[in-house]
């Protein structure tokens, strides 16, 4: 009201002037929805259940009022504590730190937080650490499993809701995979159809080792008058393929395509290719996996398998509230693909099938 030209603030209380604090209940009046209907659609377990449109009238209400979800308080009414944790065995490659921020990205939206727990391949880091989550009560686990866990960590995994990453070593808790095979058949299709007839592969053996050989193999076989072969490292990194490499071509390396098991040890066969007078790709065209920031940086840039391993993780965490919210999740597998850059070409001209020249040829 006005008063002898001054303005007087009316002194009658609202309901928005005891507070200042936005409620739920303000922002459903706000959207015309009732206030359950607008709990679900904050809540990333329940939002599925509020239609799209409606959740976009929520949301905007939400932003116009200057609502800010209460994380502890809805952690306390939903008995949850919105962490979730990662057990890994390293994140000092190239490799795995791309999907540990896949789960941080796709966490962050349902509002979850992550510990990380490294295991360096050790299965009693792993089992203490699972025994550790199980006394800070995280609401689930994500779990890249170390060769035969330990057999009272297996059942640990029964207790609590889990996502395993890139190898099924529980039967009971979902994965997310990627086909190795494919990726690998992938490679050596490709060498098939830039015309290469004399294609090998170096691989190390481990759990992903296998699938890949036989992709390759599979490649092989349905290509008439190729040849393939597959020779084996000690170990998957630089040195290892660099040493192997150096090993076929003492003995008569002669294929003109090489299928290696990954981006590192595709870069050890590459420098002891280089190393011997073999051009990369004139002489032989290599094809690594995993499409990491190191197959960008070589020299020639090296075409490779691409995981997607920011989906990988987007993934995990996705079946993870999956399983938060009770329904039955089945194993996710990943399609790769992949991507071609200019470590690979044509063969050699016919006349001179594979046999690559000495060291010494100019």
């Amino acid at each position: 009201m006005i008063k002898r030209g001054i303005h007087v603030r009316d002194s009658r209380p609202n309901e928005r002037s005891k507070r200042d604090v936005v409620t739920l209940k303000d922002v459903a009046r706000a959207a015309g929805v009732s206030p359950i209907t607008a709990s679900r659609a904050f809540n990333p377990l329940q939002a599925h259940k509020v239609a799209p449109r409606t959740r976009e009238r929520i949301f905007r209400a939400a932003q116009e009022l200057g609502y800010r979800t209460n994380i502890p308080a809805r952690a306390l009414r939903q008995q949850r504590t919105y962490q979730i944790a990662l057990v890994v065995p390293y994140i000092s490659d190239s490799f795995l730190p791309d999907i540990v921020e896949g789960i941080q990205i796709e966490a962050t939206k349902s509002d979850y937080s992550c510990l990380l727990y490294v295991t360096h391949y050790d299965r009693e880091r792993e089992y203490a650490a699972f025994k550790s989550l199980m006394r800070k009560l995280v609401d689930g686990v994500i779990w890249f499993p170390s060769v035969s866990p330990h057999p009272e960590l297996m059942d640990l995994v029964r207790d609590l809701p889990v996502v395993q990453l890139l190898h099924k070593e529980h039967p009971d808790a979902p994965a997310v995979l990627v086909d190795q095979e494919h990726g690998a058949y992938l490679a050596a299709h490709h060498l098939i159809e830039l015309g290469h007839q004399h294609i090998d592969a170096l691989m190390y053996l481990d759990r992903h080792g296998g699938q890949r050989v036989k992709g390759f193999q599979r490649a092989i076989s349905e290509a008439a008058g190729v040849t393939g072969r597959v020779h084996t490292a000690s170990g998957s990194d630089v040195l290892d393929a660099q040493r192997a490499v150096e090993g076929l071509l003492a003995s008569g390396f002669f294929a003109t395509g090489l299928v290696c098991y990954s981006d590192v040890m595709a870069w050890g066969a590459m420098r002891a290719l280089q190393t011997a007078g073999r051009r990369v790709p004139d002489d032989v065209s290599v094809i690594g996996f995993d499409n990491t920031q190191l197959s960008e940086s070589l020299e020639p840039r090296l075409t490779t398998v691409d995981q997607s391993r920011l989906r990988i993780g987007e993934q995990a965490v996705s079946l993870l509230m999956k399983s938060l919210s009770g329904e039955t999740c089945d194993d996710l597998v990943i399609t790769p693909s992949l991507v071609v850059r200019s470590s690979t070409q044509a063969p050699p001209p016919a006349g001179k099938p594979g046999r690559l020249r000495p060291a010494t040829d100019p």
